[in-house]
């Protein structure tokens, strides 16, 4: 299905496959956006493989979706740099304006592709930027530095970061891509999500247990999942909290380790891995706490949604992410990066006073409401794809 708009500007979008996380998501809302603004878009997808619920999404919203060649590596998170040829050669057939990437996985293929295409290009640093260098005195070390990262990202013509902060730690690291670095804060569309929420689920949490939720990736290093089962495990073993339960949704590569590192605990019957699903909403709902224990986020989407449905939210006070969501003690709590006493003590908190939590939840509700909207991010992000373009 193509977009039925009367515009000349077509926006190209690249992801490495379509399964159904934050990234895809962003980038269904994003395309939605783009057609209401009467541009054409094109979803290029590298590994041509995913959910065809996500395939469908993008076909009704009137996106048209181009597979970069032939399936391969299916469920397999990597792209394939080869295809930075195909891709150019795609971009240039269906006149694309402009390439949007919006995965970090696929960032320099994209920005490669429409340098061969002869067109400007967007990436997206949508994950963790983390300040680890200490800027060179000598301004020829500080120029190779700099092109160095330019070619990570593929030389684009800008590169987004989905927090103000990720903006300026990579400008503090490469002060020569200042005038490149451009931040936009993701965005939720609440009203999608609260619609979403209510629809019916066989999956019911148990109303005599108090349920904390984690909606993500099962992986233990960025996720951080062994801070989470160290801090149920204190729950149950040292403050006599038996009646939690972890509803863990979601699954990923590190499935089998998280499973078993919970069997170590002998934590079996305090958690639940309820697994991928299509529409998480109505389980994120029923909880009581949605907990994230994060060591690297860029701006978690999961945790947005989570907020802007109600629900009392704990994170851990990650690089870049949370804190610009989460003012402590206001509209929710931070703990320390790999703090399991920490998480636990947080937890314990909102439990015992189910006012303090209620407070949190309606306050981090009301800071979605005011300043993570789909439409600001939208319009940030049409406005600097159509300056490029026409430039």
């Amino acid at each position: 299905m193509t977009n039925d708009t009367n515009s000349s500007f077509t926006i190209g979008i690249v992801v490495p496959y379509l399964k159904s996380r934050g990234t895809e998501k962003q980038a269904l809302a994003l395309a939605k956006g783009f057609i209401d603004k009467k541009a054409k878009v094109i979803l290029f997808v590298v590994q041509s493989w995913g959910l065809e619920h996500m395939y469908d999404a993008f076909s009704k919203a009137g996106v048209e979706v181009v597979n970069v060649g032939l399936a391969i590596d299916i469920n397999q998170k990597k792209v394939d740099k080869k295809r930075v040829f195909k891709l150019a050669s795609l971009a240039r057939h269906c006149q694309c304006n402009i390439l949007l990437s919006r995965a970090g996985m696929t960032n320099q293929l994209c920005g490669r592709a429409a340098v061969l295409a002869r067109i400007p290009s967007v990436v997206v640093a949508s994950s963790a930027v983390s300040s680890s260098r200490v800027v060179s005195s000598n301004s020829a070390k500080e120029l190779l530095a700099t092109l160095k990262r330019q070619s990570e990202f593929g030389f684009p013509s800008r590169v987004v970061t989905v927090s103000t902060e990720g903006s300026k730690k990579l400008t503090l690291d490469y002060p020569k891509l200042a005038n490149r670095v451009y931040p936009i804060n993701n965005g939720v569309d609440i009203e999608a999500v609260r619609l979403l929420s209510e629809q019916e689920t066989s999956i019911s949490l148990p109303e005599d247990k108090f349920n904390l939720c984690y909606v993500g990736s099962v992986e233990l290093q960025r996720k951080g999942l062994d801070t989470l089962i160290g801090a149920l495990d204190l729950l149950i073993n040292e403050y006599g909290q038996e009646d939690i339960l972890l509803n863990i949704v979601g699954t990923g590569e590190d499935q089998k380790k998280v499973s078993e590192l919970v069997q170590d605990c002998r934590l079996d019957s305090y958690v639940t891995f309820i697994g991928e699903v299509e529409n998480p909403f109505p389980i994120t709902k029923q909880a009581d706490v949605f907990i994230l224990p994060s060591r690297r986020e860029g701006l978690p989407n999961a945790l947005l949604e989570a907020m802007s449905l109600g629900v009392c939210a704990i994170s851990t006070d990650c690089n870049t992410g949370p804190r610009e969501i989460i003012q402590d003690e206001v509209n929710g709590l931070l703990v320390s990066v790999d703090d399991s006493e920490g998480m636990a003590k947080a937890v314990l908190q909102v439990k015992e006073d189910s006012g303090f939590r209620n407070r949190l939840a309606r306050s981090g509700r009301q800071t979605i409401e005011e300043s993570f909207s789909y439409q600001g991010m939208i319009d940030a992000y049409y406005s600097l794809l159509s300056s490029l373009s026409s430039k």
